[in-house]
C-alpha cells in the first residue's frame, strides 16, 4: 500500500511529521512525500529551498512537482491508496484534476480551517480529521464529512523536554513566552510595558515571532531573546512553550497549542473583529478556552490608544497558579494530546477496506 503526503510548506512537516512516523513504525506501507517546488511563498516556509526540514521525515521517496497537473499525474502513477493534506490543499484550487481519482484524500485541519466546506462541494476531501467534534458543530460542517481523533502534531508534545530545549536555544532557566502577532495591532510601547511587569517579579522574558515584519522595531529591541520559525519538527513554538513558566499572546491561535503543552496563558484581546468571529466565525472554537481556567483573558482593544499612561492590568500573579487542571480543560474543550496518528491510521485502514 502506498501512502502520500503533500508538504506545501514547512509546518506540514509539524502537522504530519508524527503520522508519517507511525505509518513508517507499523511497516505495512510505503511513504511517499509531495512537495511541490515551485510555490511562491516566504522563503523560510519554502521546503525547497530549506530541505533540511524534510530530511528530517522517515520517507520511501520524495516527489517534487511543479504544478497541480503533474501532482495527479504523480499520484496515479504511483498508485496511491491514500493522501493526507493539510486544509485540503492543493486538491481545492484544481478540483477538476482530482475528481476521476481511485484514492481518497484526508484533510487535517490546522487551527482555523476555511477550506472544508469548499473542498467537499468540489468533492477533492473524503474526510476531514479534527482534534474534538465540537470543531465541526462549531463551523456547521455534516457530522458524516469529519471524524474527531485528535492531532497527530499533538504527539510530539510528551517528548519534549524543557531543560534540553533552554540548552538548545540557550534560553534562560525560568522565563516567561510572549508570542508577539505579525500585524500592526501591538505597539512596541505596550510590549515594553508588559515585558517590564514580566521582569519585575523575577522572569526572564523570550519572544517569539515569525520574521519582523510589522513589529521589526520590536525585534530590535527585544533580539537577544527573540526567535522565529526556525525548527519545524519538532515546532519551536511547542518547544518555546514546553521551556516556558507560561504565555503572554494576543488573541494567538496558539492558544491550543498552549494548552496541550499544559502551560499558562495571559492572553491581551487586541484583536477588533475577536467578537465577530467568536459569534459567527472560526474564533467559536477558542471561545471555550477563553474561559478556561488555564487563561487569563484582558480585553485590552482600547488600552493601546492611551499608550504609555493606561494601566497595565495587572497578571503576572497568573503565572503562579498551580491547581490548573489541564487534563480536564483539554478533555472539555478540545482533546488529551497523544495516540492520534495511531488512531487516524486505524481509522483509514477501516475506512479503505470496508
Amino acid at each position: 500500500m502506498h501512502i502520500g503526503f503533500i508538504i506545501h510548506t514547512n509546518h506540514h512537516i509539524t502537522d504530519l511529521g508524527p503520522l508519517i512516523e507511525e505509518y513508517k513504525k507499523k511497516g505495512h506501507c510505503k511513504i511517499l512525500l509531495f512537495v511541490n517546488k515551485n510555490i511562491h511563498f516566504k522563503p523560510e516556509y519554502n521546503p525547497f529551498l530549506h530541505q533540511e526540514h524534510l530530511r528530517l521525515l522517515p520517507f520511501h521517496e520524495l516527489f517534487w512537482y511543479d504544478g497541480n497537473e503533474e501532482l495527479a499525474t504523480l499520484l496515479t502513477q504511483h498508485a496511491v491508496s491514500a493522501v493526507f493534506t493539510e486544509e485540503a490543499y492543493p486538491f481545492v484550487e484544481s478540483p477538476e484534476l482530482f475528481k476521476k481519482r481511485t484514492y481518497k484524500i484526508y484533510s487535517i485541519v490546522h487551527s482555523v480551517d476555511n477550506f472544508h466546506p469548499r473542498a467537499r462541494q468540489a468533492g477533492v476531501i473524503d474526510t476531514s480529521i479534527v482534534a474534538h467534534q465540537q470543531y465541526g458543530i462549531y463551523l456547521g460542517w455534516n457530522e458524516k464529512d469529519y471524524v474527531a481523533l485528535g492531532l497527530p502534531k499533538y504527539d510530539i508534545i510528551s517528548t519534549l523536554n524543557a531543560k534540553k530545549i533552554q540548552k538548545k536555544y540557550t534560553l534562560p532557566s525560568k522565563f516567561i513566552l510572549v508570542l508577539v502577532p505579525n500585524n500592526p495591532l501591538l505597539s512596541i510601547a505596550m510590549v515594553f510595558r508588559i515585558v517590564r511587569r514580566i521582569k519585575k517579579v523575577g522572569y526572564a522574558v523570550v519572544l517569539k515571532g515569525k520574521k519582523p515584519k510589522c513589529h521589526r522595531p520590536i525585534f530590535y529591541f527585544f533580539g537577544k531573546y527573540f526567535l522565529n520559525d526556525i525548527s519545524y519538527y519538532p515546532f519551536i513554538t511547542h518547544e518555546l512553550i514546553v521551556a516556558s513558566s507560561g504565555v503572554v499572546g494576543f488573541d494567538t491561535t496558539a492558544i491550543e497549542e498552549i494548552l496541550m503543552c499544559k502551560r499558562p496563558i495571559v492572553n491581551f484581546s487586541i484583536k477588533p473583529y475577536r467578537k465577530r468571529e467568536a459569534e459567527t466565525g472560526n474564533f467559536k472554537q477558542f471561545v471555550p478556552m477563553w474561559n478556561s481556567d488555564f487563561c487569563l483573558d484582558i480585553p485590552f482593544l482600547d488600552a493601546q490608544k492611551f499608550g504609555l499612561w493606561k494601566k497595565l492590568p495587572k497578571f503576572v500573579h497568573h503565572f503562579a497558579k498551580k491547581d490548573i487542571d489541564y487534563e480536564h480543560i483539554q478533555r472539555e474543550v478540545f482533546s488529551i494530546p497523544g495516540g492520534a496518528s495511531e488512531k487516524v491510521i486505524n481509522f483509514v485502514d477501516k475506512d479503505l477496506y470496508s
